[in-house]
C-alpha cells in the first residue's frame, strides 16, 4: 500500500510540474500579446511614440520651407528696416510674363500704309452716268443710266432697294426737293453684273414740287442724279462717275 501511494504521489508531482510549465508558457504568451497591443517590443520601446516623433520632425521641416504668415500690419511694414529694390526688365530679356520688345520693320509699316491708301483711293474710268431730260408743263421726265465704260464685266451690288436719288436745288443752292424724302426702302443686298459697255437705265418724273408737295416758284433749278452702286471687290468708285447734273428753268 505504501509503495502504491508513493507511486501515485510521484505521478501527481509530475503532472503538477508539467502543469506549471504550461501555465508559464501561457503567461508568457499573454504577456507578449498584451505588450503587442500596447505597441511595445520586447525591449520596451514605444513604436507609436516613435511614429509621432517622426511626424513631428516632418512637420517642422515643412514649416521651415513655407513662408511665414504675417498679419496685414506686418505685411505693410518692412521688418528690420529692409528695403525692396524694383528694377525694370531689359527689353532684350525674355521671360514667361514679359516677351521681348521688338522694333517694327519700317519697310513693313510703309508698305501697310501704301496698301491702306490704295484701298481708299477711288477708281476712275469705270462708269459714266448719263441723264436726258424732257421738260413739260406738268413736270420734267428724267431718263438716266449707269454706263460701264471699262473693258471688263463688273460685279456690283446695292445695299437696299434704293438704287439712286434725285436732288433739286434752287438758284441759291438750297435743296427744295429730294426724291427719297418720305420713302421707305427694303434693306437687302441686291447684286448686279454689268457687262462691259452695258447700261443700267432708270426713269423718273419731277412734278415741280418741293418736299412738302407744294409747287416751286418760277426760277432756275439744278437737277442732280446720284447712283448708289458698290463694287464687290471693295474698291471705291469715284463720286463724279456716279453723278449727272442738268439745269432747267421753271416758268
Amino acid at each position: 500500500m505504501k509503495n502504491e501511494f508513493e507511486e501515485r504521489m510521484g505521478n501527481i508531482m509530475k503532472v503538477i510540474k508539467k502543469t506549471k510549465k504550461v501555465i508559464a508558457v501561457l503567461v508568457l504568451c499573454c504577456t507578449a500579446i498584451l505588450l503587442g497591443s500596447l505597441n511595445k517590443n520586447i525591449f520596451g520601446f514605444d513604436y507609436k511614440t516613435k511614429n509621432m516623433l517622426n511626424a513631428k520632425n516632418t512637420v517642422s521641416q515643412l514649416n521651415s520651407m513655407m513662408p511665414i504668415s504675417m498679419s496685414p500690419t506686418q505685411r505693410d511694414t518692412p521688418q528690420d528696416n529692409s528695403t525692396i529694390e524694383i528694377k525694370p526688365v531689359p527689353a532684350s530679356v525674355e521671360t514667361n510674363s514679359l516677351p521681348a520688345i521688338k522694333k517694327t520693320d519700317p519697310e513693313f509699316m510703309e508698305r501697310t500704309k501704301q496698301i491702306k491708301e490704295e484701298s481708299q483711293k477711288s477708281v476712275t474710268g469705270v462708269f459714266d452716268t448719263e441723264m436726258d431730260i424732257k421738260q413739260e408743263d406738268s413736270g420734267v421726265k428724267l431718263d438716266f443710266s449707269l454706263h460701264n465704260i471699262s473693258d471688263k464685266d463688273l460685279a456690283l451690288y446695292f445695299r437696299s432697294s434704293q438704287k439712286f436719288d434725285i436732288f433739286i436745288t434752287d438758284s441759291n443752292g438750297d435743296e427744295v426737293y429730294r426724291w427719297s424724302h418720305g420713302k421707305g426702302f427694303l434693306m437687302s443686298i441686291i447684286e448686279i453684273e454689268l457687262k462691259k459697255y452695258e447700261k443700267l437705265s432708270f426713269s423718273e418724273v419731277w412734278g415741280y414740287t418741293d418736299n412738302n408737295g407744294n409747287r416751286v416758284p418760277p426760277g432756275k433749278y439744278s437737277i442732280t442724279v446720284k447712283l448708289l452702286p458698290k463694287l464687290k471687290n471693295g474698291k471705291n468708285i469715284s463720286p463724279d462717275e456716279l453723278m449727272a447734273v442738268k439745269d432747267i428753268e421753271v416758268k
